[in-house]
């Protein structure tokens, strides 16, 4: 999930069969919910923001055709 490269120390990490599979660097944790549930096939993570996201939008200019 983390695209910031840093010391395993520093990270939520999950290993499967020895491979990491997840890392949470402890800075995206402040601002993300991680919740690690385990499935018959082995675990799900779900992930959220804290805090919302400010979307930007642009109205469409409208072009007016003379016919």
């Amino acid at each position: 999930m983390c695209r910031r490269r840093g010391p395993l120390e520093e990270a939520t990490t999950l290993w499967r069969n020895g491979l990491l599979v997840f890392a949470l660097c402890d800075r995206c944790a402040a601002s993300h919910d991680v919740v690690f549930s385990p499935t018959p096939a082995g675990v799900e993570m779900r992930v959220r923001r804290r805090s919302s996201v400010g979307l930007v939008t642009q109205e469409v200019p409208h072009v007016h055709s003379s016919r």
